[in-house]
């Protein structure tokens, strides 16, 4: 850090006998990623009890299989990415069985922004299972699709998100207003009647 020092204005008269400013490098504001990717290698090595140099390799295996996954890697928790590199086979019939079910979504930039989908659906036919029931509350609807607008439908009690919307927001399709704004329904049913809500976990849903 060096301070500056500076007798004249920029129209060339003097204002004050003197004025402060501050640089800083920038290396001090914000930890640099490549330090960040380093650590999470290590910390994953340890944690498979495996070598850094088969962290990187199990790791460019994983970016084939879900590469947009691996452009936030840095920022992806430990515990995500520990069972994905722990048994990545296993993860390939995963990632089948899930583009079955979901056919026509960009599973990778789903997985991406909502990591929690392999957790949860390990077995692809409790997903199925999911939006077979999704389907019967949601007649004619592309459930997939809305899926991938709103993940957080997977763990929600449709039912009681369809009865409370049209309870807080009388006159108004349910159906349609959850297709329409899914985000925004789940979000005041949750503010409206959170103890309704039947999430995995007792948590109640979110829509962030």
């Amino acid at each position: 850090m060096r301070m500056l020092v500076s007798r004249v204005a920029e129209n060339g008269s003097s204002l004050t006998p003197w004025t402060f400013g501050f640089q800083c490098n920038e290396r001090y504001l914000s930890w640099d990623q490549s330090a960040q990717l380093k650590l999470l290698k290590i910390v994953l090595a340890d944690k498979l009890g495996v070598s850094p140099e088969e962290v990187e390799s199990r790791t460019e295996q994983l970016a084939r299989l879900l590469p947009d996954l691996l452009t936030r890697l840095e920022t992806t928790r430990v515990d995500i990415l520990q069972p994905l590199l722990a048994d990545l086979p296993g993860l390939s019939l995963q990632l089948i069985g899930l583009k079955e079910a979901l056919p026509g979504i960009n599973l990778s930039r789903l997985v991406a922004k909502h990591p929690r989908l392999l957790t949860e659906f390990r077995d692809p036919a409790t997903l199925e299972a999911r939006l077979a029931e999704l389907r019967s509350r949601l007649p004619g609807i592309n459930v997939p699709v809305l899926v991938d607008e709103e993940p957080h439908l997977l763990y929600c009690d449709i039912g009681a998100v369809l009865a409370n919307c049209e309870r807080l927001m009388p006159g108004t399709d349910p159906v349609r207003l959850l297709v329409t704004q899914p985000q925004m329904v789940l979000t005041a049913v949750e503010a409206g009647l959170s103890s309704a809500m039947d999430v995995e976990g007792g948590a109640p849903v979110t829509a962030h």
